[in-house]
């Protein structure tokens, strides 16, 4: 880092450098050691399964479809989403916590 670089800067680069020499690496990596006739079971395993979630191919054991991400889901499935969340909150012992709904007055935000 010179004194012409920005954090800014400085941050840029290395979010490159990561999106693009970087996952290539891990990819490389994770193809390897399932590659890897020496490999233990276990490493093969958690390396199978980091290649199939990168793919999207892990099921939603639940509801026996692929998981989607966010933005792919409908308001409906956000919903539904939510509620399930709160769902598992709440049966960890979450229940009094805040809802995180903003518009929600008698909870406070999570940077409030």
């Amino acid at each position: 880092m010179t004194k012409k670089d920005t954090e800014e800067a400085v941050l840029e680069r290395t979010r490159h450098r990561l999106r693009t020499t970087g996952l290539e690496a891990a990819v490389e990596a994770l193809i390897g050691v399932c590659q890897d006739k020496a490999a233990p079971a276990p490493a093969k395993a958690t390396a199978g399964v980091a290649i199939m979630r990168a793919n999207g191919l892990m099921l939603d054991k639940s509801a026996g479809a692929p998981q989607k991400s966010a933005a792919e889901m409908t308001p409906e499935e956000l919903t539904g989403a939510l509620d399930a969340l709160k769902g598992q909150l709440a049966a960890l012992g979450g229940s009094q916590a805040d809802s995180g709904d903003e518009n929600d007055e008698a909870g406070e935000g999570v940077f409030d």
